[in-house]
């Protein structure tokens, strides 16, 4: 009996350590660290699509700070790319509308930016949901 009890408070201490949220070790939220490039704008009301070589325009994150660093080399006024060169506040925050499509969003700027992916070594930040943009970067 002694032995069935002690396995069950070890179940609940490991259950109960395993539930903490802290953001400051939220894997998914640091893997957006560091440096992308963008290189594709795409959707909207119009349909665009505006592809960029990689180094025209890069975004660096960083989670100590939440500042997004944009440089910006784009001289086409006509082409879609998000920022100029400066620095911007980012975040997260829950997807409350359509949670089954992603379960948190990105904020640029304090603007929230809708679903984002990262995998390997993309980034996909998408409004298409509600016509808006999908933005591909990739790693740099």
């Amino acid at each position: 009996m002694k032995i069935t009890n002690l396995i069950i408070v070890a179940f609940l201490l490991v259950f109960l350590s395993s539930c903490c949220n802290n953001d400051d070790g939220n894997p998914v939220n640091q893997q957006i660290e560091g440096k992308w490039h963008l290189v594709q704008v795409s959707g909207g009301f119009v349909g665009i699509n505006h592809v960029y070589e990689p180094g025209t325009i890069s975004w660096e994150f960083n989670p100590s700070t939440n500042k997004l660093k944009v440089i910006n080399t784009n001289t086409d006024d006509n082409m879609q790319d998000i920022f100029d060169t400066g620095t911007y506040d980012y975040g997260f925050q829950l997807n409350t509308a359509t949670p089954e499509i992603c379960p948190e969003n990105i904020l640029l700027n304090s603007i929230d930016y809708g679903c984002y992916t990262i995998s390997s070594n993309n980034l996909i930040i998408s409004q298409v949901e509600t016509d808006g943009f999908l933005i591909k970067l990739i790693r740099f």
